[in-house]
């Protein structure tokens, strides 16, 4: 496909601020110029997780002292004007220097962070056996068992659905319903 029939928009998801699950909103954002070295990708359905219902919601009961990490020193600026708290520069150890200080961890990162990640809740986490379910994982021995399948139109409804304890299985949008 050449670059002048690629589409300028494309249909997301998107909140700038925390909103009740019934009007997220779903809008027109620009698509990126596509450069060197970099790959375009049509998706048709995505996956929710509880990640993005717990970054949707509004608690104002809860105090909250956001701390984000990155590998690089240069990404600070821009991680503070996004509106965390506190930057930590991620050397893979920070369980080390930060262990015990926080309630809640979203690992959006992965597998490689997790670990240290995790020692950041202090020492009660390691009772989870977390080599077996790392390896169970990456043998294959997880079933995913899809609940409900909604169009992208109707994020709302499934915020609303996974706030319910409703889905029964994972959520899954996808771009035409």
């Amino acid at each position: 496909m050449s670059s002048s029939a690629l589409p300028k928009t494309m249909r997301a998801a998107v909140s700038y601020s925390p909103v009740p699950p019934d009007s997220f909103p779903v809008e027109d954002i620009p698509i990126s110029e596509v450069k060197m070295g970099q790959s375009l990708i049509k998706i048709m359905a995505s996956g929710m997780s509880r990640s993005e219902k717990y970054t949707r919601q509004v608690n104002n009961t809860e105090e909250r002292n956001v701390a984000s990490t990155s590998r690089h020193r240069s990404s600070r600026d821009l991680i503070i004007s996004n509106g965390a708290d506190g930057f930590i520069l991620d050397n893979s150890r920070i369980s080390l220097t930060h262990s015990g200080r926080f309630t809640k961890i979203l690992e959006l990162v992965g597998a490689a962070i997790l670990r240290d990640s995790i020692l950041l809740w202090g020492e009660t986490i390691w009772k989870i056996p977390l080599e077996k379910i790392v390896k169970d994982g990456e043998e294959g021995r997880f079933k995913v068992k899809v609940g409900k399948v909604l169009g992208l139109e109707e994020v709302g409804k499934a915020h609303k659905v996974m706030e319910e304890g409703k889905a029964g299985g994972k959520m899954v949008l996808v771009k035409h319903h």
